[in-house]
């Protein structure tokens, strides 16, 4: 049996740690599926997706709560193993973020595009309408 594995086993044993392993889990499963989203592009829902992490987050908050202090926890290895968890959980994290300000700036580009093209058609039609402009006006008529 693997270290992880003893781990997983002691965490699943008590009430408090069961329910933290399912917040890592689920947490770590939203990260995921949030990646993948902005990789893909597919942003329709990003608003929903402040609510998910909330809720996510305050499972985890909840779990590691119940837990108690991790360095008063008698298990040392467990202890780590969870600081290892929680430090994998933030540098996914970093990555979402990271990913973020990058379909930001995606976004960002795409709105200054758009903007030239529509400030274009807007000086194209004004002129449709009015008609040719004079060149220069005489003073003589």
């Amino acid at each position: 049996m693997i270290a992880g594995d003893r781990q997983q086993i002691a965490l699943e044993s008590t009430a408090p740690a069961a329910g933290l392993w399912l917040a890592f889990e689920r947490y770590e499963a939203l990260q995921e599926e949030h990646l993948d989203a902005l990789r893909r592009g597919r942003i329709q829902s990003v608003m929903q997706w402040q609510a998910e992490r909330e809720r996510a987050f305050s499972h985890l908050q909840s779990g590691l709560d119940a837990l108690g202090d991790l360095t008063a926890l008698a298990d040392d290895e467990l202890a780590q193993g969870l600081t290892r968890r929680l430090g994998a959980l933030l540098a996914t994290e970093n990555r979402l973020q990271k990913a973020v300000r990058e379909a930001k700036r995606r976004i960002r580009e795409q709105q200054a595009v758009l903007r030239k093209g529509k400030s274009a058609v807007r000086r194209m039609s004004s002129q449709s309408v009015a008609g040719p402009r004079p060149r220069f006006v005489s003073s003589m008529a």
